[in-house]
């Protein structure tokens, strides 16, 4: 174990891949911190979020809840293929970009105007 870090990025960039095991975390910040960095994912699909960022077959795999068969055979197949695991890991890159703080404030902006504008009876 490699103890702790302030440098999640650079620690995280020289990996290969991301494997959350999780029956239960729904939206995961560790998923986008690997696609951040152009690393693929394996997860397991637990309700509630993780599908909206995880695209299956093209930034990482979405693996069915409790299927520890295909699970295992997903993770075997990334580890395998060094040309997918890197053109997933683009993908997540491109994908993650979504999720970067300055565009999440102004889709938090927009939604608190578009609330407010209903309030006072107006139209944004």
């Amino acid at each position: 174990m490699m103890g702790f870090t302030t440098e999640m990025g650079e620690v995280m960039s020289k990996g290969s891949l991301m494997v959350l095991a999780s029956l239960g975390e729904s939206f995961s910040l560790v998923t986008l911190e690997a696609m951040s960095v152009g690393i693929p994912t394996v997860v397991y699909d637990c309700p509630g979020g993780i599908s909206y960022v995880v695209k299956d077959g093209e930034t990482g795999y979405l693996i069915p809840l409790h299927d520890e068969e295909t699970f295992v055979e997903r993770v075997c197949q990334l580890i395998e293929n060094e040309d997918q695991r890197r053109a997933m890991g683009m993908a997540g890159l491109r994908e993650s970009e979504k999720y970067k703080m300055d565009i999440i404030i102004q889709r938090w902006m927009a939604l608190f105007q578009e609330l407010l504008a209903k309030k006072r009876g107006t139209k944004t």
